[in-house]
C-alpha cells in the first residue's frame, strides 16, 4: 500500500509549522487527518519516539474532552471511525496510509512532524517507500528565540512553568542541552539530512522571518512548490500568532549560555549556502 502524494512539514518545532497548518487546513488539495501530527516515521525509525497505544489513546481522549455532546460537530461518525483505526495495531505501513482513507479526493495527504527533522537515511528511505511522491518543508526560525520559545513551551506542558520562572542558569542549561531539546537547534544537521536524502525538487528549506515578512508571497510560492490550487487566505489570520506559551522576558544571561553555540550553528548554515536573515544578528551575534 502506497500513498500517491505525501506533504511534510518537519518543523523546526516552535518555528512556525501550527500556523502553516492553520493556513492550509482548508486547502481544497491538502488532506489533514484527524492529528496533524502523526509521528509515525519517527517510530518506525531509530528515533526513540514510540506511538504507543495508550499515547494514542491519550489524543483520541483529548479530542472527545473538547466536545459538546449536546452539540457534536458535522462529521463526528467519521472522527470515530478515524480514531478506531488511529488505536489498532499493529503500526506498520498500511496502519499509516489507512489513515488517510478518508481522503475526498484531496491531491496531498499531509503529516507535519517536528520529529521527521530527525530522520537517518533509513527514515527517508521508509518514506520514498510509503509515497510515491513526496514533498518537504522544513522552516527555521532565529535560533535564540526559539529556544527560548521551547524551553518555555516545555515547561508549561510538564506543569513547570511556576518553578521555571525561578529556575538559575545552571539549570536552563541542563534541560537545554538535553538531547531531546538541544537536537532541534541543531539546523545544519537537518539540512545536511535533507540534502542528502531528498533530490532538490523535494524539499524547501525557509526561514520564518522570511515568511513572517510577505507571508501571502510565500504561501503562494508554496502552492507552486506543491503544484497545487491557489487558495483565497484569510487576511486576518496571516498575522496571527498561533499555538503561543505563556509570554515571560528571555532571561539576559541567555545569550551568555548559548551565544557561542548558536553563533556556530549559524555559521555552518552559511557555509551550507544558506542566506541568514538580518534579523537573526541582534541576539546570536553581539
Amino acid at each position: 500500500m502506497q500513498i500517491e502524494n505525501l506533504f511534510l512539514n518537519i518543523g523546526a518545532m516552535k518555528a512556525g509549522t501550527t500556523w502553516l497548518y492553520a493556513m492550509l487546513d482548508h486547502h481544497p488539495d491538502i488532506y489533514f487527518t484527524e492529528e496533524k501530527e502523526i509521528h509515525y516515521f519517527a517510530h518506525a525509525s531509530k528515533h526513540p519516539y514510540r506511538l504507543t497505544q495508550g499515547h494514542r489513546f491519550g489524543r483520541m481522549k483529548a479530542l472527545v474532552n473538547r466536545l459538546d455532546e449536546n452539540n457534536l460537530p458535522t462529521g463526528f461518525p467519521a472522527k470515530v471511525r478515524w480514531f478506531a483505526h488511529y488505536l489498532s495495531n499493529p503500526v506498520n505501513q498500511k496502519w499509516y496510509v489507512r489513515l488517510f482513507d478518508q481522503n475526498p479526493g484531496k491531491k496531498y495527504a499531509a503529516d507535519f512532524s517536528n520529529l521527521y527533522s530527525h530522520l537517518e537515511e533509513d527514515g527517508w528511505d521508509h518514506v520514498k517507500e510509503v509515497a510515491k511522491n513526496v514533498k518537504v518543508v522544513y522552516i527555521m526560525r532565529h535560533p535564540m528565540k526559539r529556544l527560548w520559545s521551547h524551553i518555555k513551551f516545555h515547561a508549561q506542558i510538564a506543569g513547570q512553568l511556576e518553578e521555571f520562572k525561578t529556575w538559575t542558569p545552571e539549570q536552563h542549561y541542563e534541560l537545554a542541552k538535553q538531547r531531546f531539546i538541544w537536537e532541534n537547534a541543531e539546523y545544519s544537521n537537518v539540512v545536511e539530512r535533507i540534502r542528502k536524502n531528498l533530490a532538490p525538487d523535494q524539499y524547501q528549506i525557509v526561514f520564518f522571518e522570511d515568511i513572517h515578512k510577505k507571508p501571502l508571497e510565500w504561501l503562494k510560492q508554496l502552492e507552486e512548490f506543491l503544484d497545487i490550487s491557489p487558495k483565497e487566505y484569510n487576511l486576518e489570520q496571516l498575522n496571527a500568532p498561533v499555538n503561543v506559551s505563556e509570554s515571560m522576558k528571555m532571561p539576559e544571561f541567555y545569550r551568555d549560555l548559548f551565544q557561542e553555540d548558536l553563533e556556530a550553528e549559524v555559521e555552518k548554515l552559511a557555509a551550507q549556502g544558506l542566506t541568514i536573515p538580518e534579523s537573526w544578528d541582534a541576539l546570536v551575534k553581539k
